[in-house]
């Protein structure tokens, strides 16, 4: 789908959010990123997340972890694409200096691993999570993520922050009216987030009756 997606655009970044480890190798993941950044002309983006759905474990007939072993897995799957992009002996090269890669998740060792080689770092905000405390939690996951970006020695400013918002994570209801939109957004810049993902079409992620038909793409084109 990604390579279709490079085929019929020219300007928007393309990637996933995120590639769970679970269901990856981190060999393969790092060279279709690369695949992908040359049929995109140097567009690609490569998310990367730690999973833990008790499905993707099934499916791909794979124990479940414990946390610490989850997380530790996490740092070693992402050096591991680091190092393959990094290599000499590895072709093609990205069309890019470094693919940015986003790293999702809320835990203390996801942040630190995001502070020290993200461009960017994702919260889902929390399962079925009142939005106020969710962005209350967010707020302190920010001023975390500031405190390791100066403890490695660099500028917090350079670590784009995101946070996906689907009703299955943070109960916002963006799409109730334009108004509630600006609410939402508001309240999540306040936070510290620059960038909102929204999932489309808006129907999929909402509750039944909350969304207003054609607002969603009145608002993106606006």
């Amino acid at each position: 789908m990604l390579g279709a997606l490079a085929e019929v655009t020219e300007r928007v970044r393309i990637g996933p959010l995120v590639s769970p480890i679970v269901l990856r190798n981190a060999s393969v993941l790092a060279k279709a990123a690369v695949t992908l950044d040359h049929a995109s002309n140097g567009r690609a983006e490569l998310g990367i997340g730690a999973g833990g759905h008790r499905l993707d474990h099934q499916l791909a007939e794979v124990e479940r972890w414990p946390a610490v072993e989850r997380d530790r897995r996490l740092r070693e799957f992402v050096e591991r694409v680091d190092e393959l992009w990094a290599h000499p002996d590895v072709a093609p090269q990205p069309v890019q200096a470094r693919i940015p890669v986003t790293i999702g998740g809320i835990s203390a060792p996801t942040l630190r691993l995001a502070a020290a080689r993200a461009h960017r770092w994702c919260s889902y905000g929390g399962y079925d999570a009142a939005p106020h405390e969710a962005a209350g939690q967010a707020r302190a996951h920010n001023e975390l993520l500031d405190r390791l970006c100066e403890a490695g020695g660099r500028d917090p400013r350079s670590l784009r922050r995101a946070v996906m918002l689907g009703y299955l994570y943070v109960q916002e209801t963006p799409w109730r009216s334009e108004d509630e939109f600006h609410t939402v957004v508001d309240r999540w810049e306040r936070v510290g987030m620059d960038e909102l993902v929204w999932v489309y079409p808006p129907h999929a992620a909402m509750p039944e009756g909350s969304v207003t038909e054609g607002l969603f793409e009145r608002l993106m084109e606006g």
